[in-house]
């Protein structure tokens, strides 16, 4: 994390010196040799690792470059497999899965660890596991030299030739300045190529290798400042090329954008987070029924993930009544699948309603009031000849009707009052795989939000940016420092995990996933997704994520993004 502070520090003190771009530790890729066997002392290891990807958002992965199965480090190929999954289950369990390979082995080794990394991507809980193996470089007419193609489209297939540079160790040897060459910098495009000005800039992922093999038993102070003397050199000389820099990370999360939602080509420096839902609002692909259709939610995407939904007893899309899968129930929650504004929602709790019931846009029963579930069986029968509000987006207005009978999940976090009952719940907005923003609200009485802040070194932190409170009255809470600490420790790491996991999985640039708490954060279920939210947001959230969301697409707009 130091060197990662120290590199940052520098490039901001050459930018002072030659007005000089300053690549975030966001943009690098990190690769960790993992040892087998050895996990209970690499224990703190991967907690460090884990910090920098959290803290700097640097992207994690896995290299087979420096372990040898010749010199049998590794007793089999399964606990190669295995090792290097539970590092990056560890470290990065819903990010994407980088595998480096060593390409220079032997023939009969190189196809054994072609195998084992193939084998370890495989297992990426969101599918987006990826090989990468160095391409080959070759000298053009002209002099300069040309590497494999490192276009956005080639980064979603599985196994990925990076432009990687080897660096042999002979080659390191007396020297203690210039680490790359002039023919390698011309690989990457500058500012006077156009770059930055292209309305669909191109993407210029470059991965350079250096692996320092230090004899540290006699002189290791001396030997450690030498190799960091060495690395630095290097990646300062390579931030210089001025071209636009992204971790394999995050090629790959562009590279596999869900068709349907991609805005590549339409989007610019300057689109604000309401030019973004203005291009969503566009968007007429069939297959984003996926995400509105509350059923089609849970079954083609939520299911096949293995990620909880709300309990159900009953969804349907082709039989609206419920009367029967009700009447017995005293708590549980009626939902129609197609509409949104929480039109015709009906949330019950010992037979009556915890909040008012909406019908467009009217109040047509009160909270507290007892429930009809015949009454409620007639309010489904007419959503099903409704549709969502014209004003609302195509995929919306198009959804299939359906209704869901699920059940009632409560939230049991005051300390100070163990055995109130109350609905929370928690909302990330997952850009580019990362959850940002987070709105927490209790019941319909109040809600906090927080949002990703970021240094000028590149450091995240999360902090409260606003908060909106009614009159509580039942809903207050007791023991609030016993409440904010379960919250912030305990419950919104746990949301935004998952709503990590859902967001890259289904290759969303930007995806709001919202979870329901169940007692002491004993578990937190996804009640909905949605791709068009419609909450107001402070204006510095709105800003935090169009800089991030700009930023996956090819506009650098400050420190992080």
């Amino acid at each position: 994390m130091w060197f990662f502070e120290l590199v940052t520090q520098m490039q901001i003190d050459k930018k002072r010196e030659l007005d000089h771009p300053i690549h975030y530790p966001n943009a690098w890729t990190v690769f960790a040799c993992v040892d087998p066997g050895h996990e209970a002392e690499q224990a703190m290891e991967w907690w460090t690792w884990r910090k920098v990807a959290q803290v700097f958002g640097a992207a994690i992965g896995v290299s087979f470059r420096c372990s040898s199965r010749e010199t049998g480090q590794w007793s089999d190929e399964g606990a190669a497999i295995d090792a290097g999954e539970r590092f990056l289950k560890e470290v990065v369990p819903y990010r994407p899965w980088l595998v480096l390979i060593d390409d220079e082995k032997s023939m009969g080794a190189k196809a054994v660890w072609d195998h084992i990394a193939s084998s370890l991507v495989g297992r990426s809980p969101v599918g987006l596991g990826r090989t990468i193996a160095a391409s080959e470089i070759s000298q053009r007419p002209d002099g300069y030299l040309e590497v494999g193609d490192c276009s956005r489209a080639r980064w979603a297939e599985p196994r990925t030739e990076a432009c990687l540079w080897r660096i042999r160790h002979e080659e390191l040897q007396g020297r203690q300045e210039i680490l790359l060459r002039d023919e390698i910098k011309a690989l990457l495009p500058s500012d006077q190529d156009g770059i930055r000005d292209a309305p669909t800039p191109p993407w210029s992922v470059f991965v350079f290798s250096l692996v320092l093999h230090f004899d540290v038993s006699s002189d290791r102070e001396g030997s450690a400042r030498k190799a960091t003397r060495l690395l630095t050199t290097q990646i300062l000389e390579a931030v210089e090329a001025k071209a636009r820099q992204r971790s394999v990370a995050e090629v790959v999360q562009i590279s596999n954008i869900r068709s349907s939602l991609d805005l590549y080509g339409l989007v610019d420096a300057s689109t604000t987070y309401e030019e973004f839902m203005t291009l969503r609002q566009r968007l007429d692909a069939v297959d984003l029924r996926n995400f509105e259709d509350k059923i089609r939610l849970r079954r083609n995407l939520l299911q096949p993930l293995g990620v909880l939904h709300t309990p159900t007893f009953y969804m349907s899309n082709e039989d609206p009544n419920i009367l029967e899968h009700i009447v017995a129930l005293e708590s549980y929650v009626v939902k129609p699948t197609h509409m949104t504004e929480s039109e015709h929602v009906a949330v019950v709790h010992r037979g009556h309603h915890i909040f008012d019931v909406q019908l467009n846009g009217e109040v047509v029963r009160q909270a507290g009031e007892l429930a009809d579930p015949n009454l409620l069986q007639k309010r489904v029968l007419d959503a099903w000849n409704r549709t969502a509000y014209e004003w609302e987006c195509k995929a919306v207005v198009s959804a299939t009707p359906g209704v869901i009978v699920e059940s009632l999940v409560l939230a049991k976090l005051d300390p100070g009052w163990p055995e109130k009952e109350r609905v929370e719940e928690v909302r990330c907005h997952v850009i580019w795989g990362e959850a940002l923003a987070v709105e927490w609200s209790v019941g319909r009485k109040g809600s906090s939000v927080f949002v990703t802040d970021i240094d000028d070194k590149g450091r995240k932190s999360f902090s409260t940016v606003s908060h909106w409170i009614s009159q509580m009255e039942d809903l207050s809470i007791l023991d609030p420092d016993g409440w904010v600490e379960t919250v912030m420790m305990k419950c919104i790491p746990m949301a935004q995990l998952q709503a990590q996991r859902v967001a890259s999985a289904v290759g969303a640039d930007h995806l709001r996933v919202d979870f329901l708490v169940e007692g002491n954060c004993d578990q937190i279920y996804v009640s909905e997704v949605e791709l068009f939210p419609a909450v107001p947001f402070h204006a510095k959230v709105m800003e935090v994520i169009e800089k991030r969301w700009r930023y996956g697409y090819g506009y650098d707009s400050g420190a992080g993004f």
